[in-house]
Parts: structure tokens; C-alpha cells; sequence
């Protein structure tokens, strides 16, 4: 037997009272996801077409270590999943070297997607305010369920330097959407 689809049961199995307020939330749920997806799409082809069009000279040192660091995040998912690196080769076909190529490719493109974000941000002044920076922080310790001053204080400068280059690049893209000519 099954419970009927109604009121009681979005009160039993969600934070909501009617099943039409939780059928709402879904919807609207659903909706952001669908936006940010088409979002995150529209930036990542206007960013291969721009690398695409620009020489961008990419430091082989800098590529093969964070190439590395790809590569170790991606045995650390494969493993966190329960998966070992043999059986996902020999699921997807693929080998260690066809998936480092991957992670070489992946650092390359990163590097050149950072380096047309960085120069497009200094060109145009696009800086970011102590103000957004503690923004983004409050944020975060929100996310996190932390009082936002001591999420602060945990925070070291690098990763504040991180958060602001993030903010600076998120700018950057926003730039590129406000100005991109439409064909």
C-alpha cells in the first residue's frame, strides 16, 4: 500500500504544508537548476570561443601541476564514489594515459580560461571591494551554518586572495555576457 499523494503526505515527507506548496517549490527548484545550467553552458562556449581567437602562451610547469592536481582530484572522486581506477577504464574504455591526456587538456584550457579572465578584468578595471569580498565570506559562513567572523578568522590570506580572484573572474564573465554581440 501507498500513502496518497496529499496534504499530509508533504507534511510527513517535506518542510511544507500543502502538497501544492511543495509541487511549487520543486518546480522552482527545477527552474534554477534548468537557468544555471543553460548559464553555465553559454559561459563555457563563449569562453572556448574566445580562447579559440586568442594566443595565450600557456606555462608547460604550471599546465603538467595543475594537470597533476586534476588528475589526484579525480582518483579522490573515483575513490570517494567506490570505484577503483581499473574498473573505471575498463567501464569507460579508457586508459591511465587517455585520462591524463584528459587532465592536461582540462589544466590547458583552465589556464588559458583564467588568463583571458585575468586580462579582460585588468583591462576594463574590473576590481573587487573589501565589501564584496566580506559578502562573499558571510556567504559562505551561511552555507557552512558558521557565525561569519570566526569563518573569517579560519580563513587565511591565500584563501581570501582566492575568494577575490574568483569574485574578479565572475565579473569578468559578466562583462563578456553584458557585451557579447548576439548573431
Amino acid at each position: 500500500e501507498y500513502q496518497e499523494l496529499d496534504d499530509d503526505f508533504a507534511r510527513d515527507f517535506s518542510e511544507y504544508d500543502t502538497l501544492a506548496d511543495w509541487r511549487s517549490a520543486i518546480r522552482e527548484d527545477l527552474a534554477e537548476r534548468h537557468e544555471a545550467s543553460a548559464y553555465q553552458r553559454l559561459t563555457k562556449e563563449l569562453l572556448e570561443q574566445i580562447i579559440a581567437d586568442s594566443v595565450i602562451p600557456v606555462d608547460a610547469g604550471l599546465k603538467q601541476e595543475l594537470a597533476d592536481e586534476l588528475y589526484e582530484d579525480f582518483l579522490w572522486d573515483l575513490e570517494n564514489s567506490g570505484m577503483t581506477l581499473e574498473k573505471y577504464c575498463r567501464r569507460t574504455g579508457k586508459n591511465k594515459k587517455q585520462i591524463l591526456a584528459e587532465k592536461e587538456f582540462e589544466a590547458e584550457q583552465l589556464i588559458r580560461q583564467q588568463s583571458v579572465l585575468h586580462a579582460i578584468a585588468n583591462r576594463e578595471h574590473l576590481n573587487v571591494s573589501a565589501e564584496e569580498i566580506a559578502g562573499e565570506i558571510a556567504a559562505m559562513a551561511a552555507e557552512e551554518e558558521e557565525d561569519p567572523e570566526s569563518f573569517a578568522d579560519m580563513l587565511g590570506d591565500e584563501e581570501i586572495d582566492g575568494i577575490a580572484d574568483r569574485l574578479q573572474m565572475d565579473k569578468a564573465i559578466e562583462f563578456i555576457l553584458e557585451h557579447v554581440i548576439w548573431e
